[in-house]
C-alpha cells in the first residue's frame, strides 16, 4: 500500500520540481530538456494524486502562492484555474507575473489569454 503524502511533502515536491524546471528553461540543451521532461512527468503524477481532493489542493496551493519563485507561483496559478479553486488569486498572480520578463512571464501571458478565451480555436483545459 502506498503511503499518503502530507500537504508539506506535496508542497516540497512541487517546489523542488518547479525549481528544476525553471533552471532547465534557462539552459535549453538536450540534457536539460530530458531533465525537464522527467520533472514535468513527476509533477503531473503528483497533481493527479490529489486534484480531486479540493481540501488538500487548497492547502497545497495556498502554500505555493506564498513562494518567492515566480515559476512556482505561476504553475500554482495555472493548476488552480484547471482545478477550479482560488481563481481570483490565480488570475491576479498571473497578471503580476506577466509584467516580468522571461519565459515564465511569457507563459503567464499565454495562460491568461487562454483563460480569457482570447485565442481563437483554443480553450483552457480543466481537469
Amino acid at each position: 500500500m502506498k503511503k499518503e503524502l502530507s500537504v508539506d511533502e506535496i508542497v516540497e515536491m512541487h517546489v523542488k520540481s518547479d525549481l528544476i524546471i525553471d533552471e532547465c528553461m534557462k539552459t535549453l540543451n538536450k540534457r536539460s530538456t530530458l531533465i525537464n521532461n522527467r520533472e514535468v512527468k513527476k509533477l503531473n503524477k503528483l497533481i493527479q494524486s490529489y486534484k480531486d481532493d479540493k481540501e488538500t489542493a487548497k492547502q497545497v496551493y495556498e502554500k505555493l502562492f506564498a513562494h518567492s519563485n515566480s515559476r512556482v507561483r505561476s504553475h500554482a496559478a495555472v493548476e488552480c484555474l484547471r482545478i477550479g479553486i482560488f481563481e481570483e488569486v490565480a488570475v491576479k498572480t498571473l497578471e503580476e507575473i506577466e509584467l516580468q520578463t522571461g519565459i515564465t512571464a511569457h507563459g503567464a501571458r499565454w495562460a491568461l489569454k487562454l483563460w480569457r478565451g482570447e485565442i481563437k480555436g483554443r480553450q483552457f483545459e480543466r481537469y
